[in-house]
């Protein structure tokens, strides 16, 4: 994890979002996900998946192309506003959030797009659409986690729990970070346990600790261990053999706004709040990991997360 000094990157009062601003952004996203799933893009993927060698000679064949290149023109409109002056002199930590987390999961989209409009004059490409195709179900998981955990910034009190996978969310999250530094780091999957929680929030902190092991603390393995705890509780231990974290970043990591590498701050930024809305908690034993892969005797970060189990289960 990170391992520099400390830093406030902002005033607190400063990183909110607005309930006209969560709309907004919620709209747009909404528009990206309905375009990835709608019939004609469903249909020219099916398309090459079958195997067809030229679509010149169906009839919506035009219509098809016309909706893929203005597709990808809404896509990069969304993208140049997220990017835009304006916002950043209306509300600079909103920017910022969109540019952390959701520029590279659109960016994921309009290549998707672009490859499915350029089949149309290269078949062959379609090797690559199916090579892309999980990555993007990804980018869509992760709009929608996005979706809900912005929604913290603008009233907490919205969110809601559900039962979900442990396991299942534990997978997609490494899937979505693993797959943008090309290596599966995992050790273990955690036991499968269902527990109550928001998938949003809990999916992008998911993400975030696993890319600050992988690209700050320069980790190569990730180890996801759960077990049972007292009053039907779920302990989840995530350990990496990085660098670990400094202990003066340790005591302030889920701070909102600080960040050891003079970022926003916002990746683990309130962690405790947002899974306190949902019953569960979080800390982190900057040196609790696995033996470090960097220097002997050390050890990486550990980060544990206990939760409420959905369903009784025994010690």
């Amino acid at each position: 994890m990170l391992n520099n000094s400390v830093t406030q990157t902002s005033d607190n009062s400063t990183l909110r979002i607005s309930p006209r601003e969560f709309q907004e952004i919620k709209c747009d996203l909404n528009k990206v996900l309905n375009l990835f799933r709608h019939e004609k893009v469903l249909q020219t993927r099916e398309l090459f998946r079958a195997g067809v060698s030229n679509i010149v000679g169906l009839s919506d064949t035009a219509d098809s192309l016309r909706f893929l290149d203005v597709s990808k023109e809404e896509i990069l409109q969304i993208i140049r506003r997220f990017q835009s002056a304006t916002l950043q002199s209306q509300n600079p930590f909103l920017l910022a959030f969109l540019n952390h987390d959701i520029i590279g999961p659109l960016s994921v989209f309009y290549s998707y797009f672009n490859l499915l409009e350029e089949c149309h004059d290269d078949p062959d490409l379609y090797g690559q659409i199916a090579n892309i195709y999980s990555t993007v179900q990804d980018a869509e998981w992760f709009v929608r986690c996005f979706i809900e955990n912005i929604q913290f910034w603008t009233d907490p009190s919205l969110l809601q729990v559900a039962s979900i996978s442990l396991e299942k969310i534990v997978e997609r999250s490494i899937f979505y970070t693993s797959g943008r530094v090309g290596t599966m780091p995992i050790v273990h999957l955690p036991r499968d346990f269902q527990v109550q929680l928001n998938e949003g929030i809990f999916g992008l902190l998911l993400v975030n600790i696993f890319k600050n092991a992988l690209f700050r603390g320069r980790a190569g393995l990730i180890d996801v261990v759960s077990e049972p705890i007292a009053d039907n509780r779920i302990r989840l231990n995530i350990s990496d053999d990085g660098v670990g974290v400094s202990d003066e970043l340790g005591s302030s990591i889920f701070d909102l706004g600080v960040s050891g590498s003079g970022s926003t701050g916002i990746g683990l930024g309130d962690a405790k709040m947002r899974l306190a809305a949902c019953d569960a908690t979080i800390q982190c034993v900057p040196h609790g990991g696995l033996p470090s892969r960097h220097e002997q005797g050390k050890f990486g970060a550990k980060f544990v997360i206990e939760m409420a189990s959905s369903l009784a289960v025994d010690i």
